[in-house]
């Protein structure tokens, strides 16, 4: 949504002080000196110049004036969100009856999480060897996390999201350092890792909160709260 929220106008002349007086005297000339002409003009002839005068005067004195028109408008959209989903072959690892694929799966379908979905402006990545937009055209034989995120980056240098939902069971096993990439980046990363590994856990992501004006070279802090419940 936009909307013009404040308009001002300013003069960046120096002295417009001795402007405005300039402008009376001149517009005052303008007006005596076609008045009476010598030889004498028709009336329509003497307005018409009279008016060209007054409007190159006008002219003059906007060049004088140096005026600026500045106009704020604000514009509000909806979070932008790049949800990154590993899919690689060790998310095909079972552990506690279910494959850390299926977890996944859960994951995104579960009721909380389609809320969230539904209040940002989404967009889902596939990764392994690389980065898609479609599973099957992502090379599962390798994972390099690192390398997606460098990639990620600079497809979204014109309009970057503004956060990034990592889910992984982590083995970054190709490619460069993670840590290395990750500190390079401006986009706020929230990895949720699908690997089990402190018992038979239910996860799910209840609410994602973070402040969205952030500035370029300042930290920012995302708040991810989680909820679960032990199975038996």
């Amino acid at each position: 949504m936009t909307g013009i929220n404040e308009i001002s106008f300013e003069s960046l002349t120096s002295y417009p002080w001795l402007v405005w007086p300039a402008l009376l005297i001149l517009l005052a000339a303008a007006v005596l000196l076609y008045r009476r002409t010598n030889p004498p003009l028709p009336v329509y002839l003497r307005v018409l110049l009279g008016t060209l005068r007054v409007i190159a005067i006008l002219a003059l004195i906007l060049a004088l004036l140096e005026p600026v028109l500045r106009l704020t408008r604000e514009y509000e959209r909806p979070r932008r969100v790049t949800m990154l989903l590993d899919h690689s072959t060790s998310m095909d690892k079972q552990e506690a009856g279910l494959t850390r694929r299926q977890r996944l799966d859960s994951l995104l379908t579960s009721e909380s999480f389609r809320q969230i979905a539904q209040s940002v402006d989404a967009q889902t990545r596939y990764f392994g060897g690389n980065i898609a937009t479609l599973p099957d055209r992502v090379d599962s034989d390798r994972t390099a996390i690192a390398d997606i995120m460098y990639e990620l980056d600079k497809q979204q240098l014109a309009e970057p999201a503004d956060l990034w939902l990592l889910f992984s069971d982590g083995n970054s096993n190709s490619g460069r350092e993670p840590t290395e990439v990750a500190a390079n980046l401006s986009t706020p990363i929230v990895v949720i890792d699908m690997a089990v590994g402190g018992g038979d856990f239910d996860i799910g992501v209840a609410d994602i909160n973070y402040n969205p004006i952030t500035f370029v070279g300042q930290p920012t802090e995302v708040m991810v709260k989680l909820q679960w419940q032990q199975g038996g």
